[in-house]
């Protein structure tokens, strides 16, 4: 009998979906069909017992994202109230980069396009495998924004959707438990946080994604940058909004949060 060996993707994907409570008989049934094979709910069992005994089960993984993306090109007869048919849409915009950060952890993660269209699919190929990794995703407007946009990418990049993961929105818990004159990223992280949404100041404006397009390392610098500090100030936000959000997925985030903190001591 040939022994079977296991991929770090198919690992990751077996216990994600074991932490999960998913029973071994479903796991198999979603890994024989994402990698086109006939593992048994007994080799799977293997894979656990193996390859798991070494972790937390029931410490999640709990990714932070932030995307930012390029403007519409259209062709337009003026500046207000206009109606803009596709035919006038030259360019449906996409992806310039990403940036993301397992919770509690000191390493952040940052992949763009350096104004070249022709890599936003290298890079969409990149954060969808750490969602696909995921438990747990975090943003702020994420559920409306950033995942939307990335799923329509998945699907235009025929990458499927990523396994099962549960979402945070800091703008909906915000909402949800507070009355403040804004909920935006800025305006809460200037109150609450120490590290603040990122105001760019060499390139004021729309200047900033029109450099970027252009290829200006400058522009390239600084919005690597505001990408990450977005992701290190949502992250802070999270924390002090959890307190007051008792949902089992913030708990589970929270545990996230603190064992990896823990980790570092």
């Amino acid at each position: 009998m040939t022994k079977q060996t296991w991929t770090s993707a198919q690992i990751n994907l077996v216990l994600k979906l074991h932490r999960k409570n998913i029973p071994r008989t479903e796991i198999a049934k979603v890994f024989n069909r994402k990698f086109d094979c006939s593992r048994t709910h007994d080799s799977i069992k293997h894979c656990i017992e193996t390859y798991g005994s070494h972790i937390e089960q029931d410490i999640p993984k709990v990714l932070i994202l932030d995307i930012e993306t390029q403007a519409l090109t259209v062709k337009t007869w003026g500046l207000f109230d206009q109606n803009i048919g596709l035919n006038q849409v030259l360019s449906d915009g996409g992806v310039l980069c990403w940036s993301a950060k397992w919770i509690g952890e000191k390493a952040t993660f940052f992949s763009g396009t350096g104004g070249n269209p022709k890599k936003e699919k290298a890079i969409i190929k990149q954060i969808w495998k750490l969602m696909d990794e995921a438990d747990i995703v975090i943003g702020q407007n994420s559920n409306r924004f950033d995942i939307k946009k990335l799923n329509a990418k998945f699907l235009e990049y025929e990458l499927g959707s990523p396994s099962a993961y549960k979402k945070l929105d800091t703008l909906i818990i915000s909402k949800r438990h507070f009355s403040f004159i804004s909920h935006k990223l800025e305006y809460m992280t200037a109150k609450f946080c120490k590290i603040r949404k990122l105001i760019h100041s060499k390139f004021p404006g729309y200047s900033l994604w029109s450099e970027y397009e252009k290829g200006n390392k400058k522009a390239l610098i600084e919005m690597e940058k505001y990408n990450e500090t977005d992701i290190l100030s949502t992250e802070e936000l999270f924390v002090k909004l959890s307190e007051f959000d008792k949902t089992e997925t913030t708990t589970d985030a929270m545990r996230a949060y603190h064992a990896a903190r823990k980790a570092k001591k």
